[in-house]
């Protein structure tokens, strides 16, 4: 006996690598149908008002068409995710 597979495995998840420069800033423009999340690695990154250090998380919900990444520190390699609602 097996398991049904779904023939459709595609997924609007998207992961994206980011480093951004000392004291640097980077807007992005995002769909707002989905949560955003953006993963630090290195250094201190804030983005909308919400300062994260590495290993920290920052979430965004649904309904937000930017995000701004901000590098007040040294050399953050950020990792946004997001995923469809």
């Amino acid at each position: 006996m097996s398991a049904p597979v779904a023939s459709d495995t595609r997924s609007p998840l998207l992961g994206a690598e980011i480093t951004l420069a000392v004291d640097g800033t980077l807007r992005l423009e995002v769909d707002p149908t989905f949560e955003h999340g953006v993963l630090v690695d290195t250094g201190q990154v804030t983005v909308a008002d919400t300062a994260a250090s590495p290993g920290q998380l920052i979430y965004l919900p649904v309904g937000r068409g930017t995000l701004t990444l901000e590098a007040p520190a040294s050399e953050p390699a950020l990792r946004p995710m997001n995923r469809h609602v």
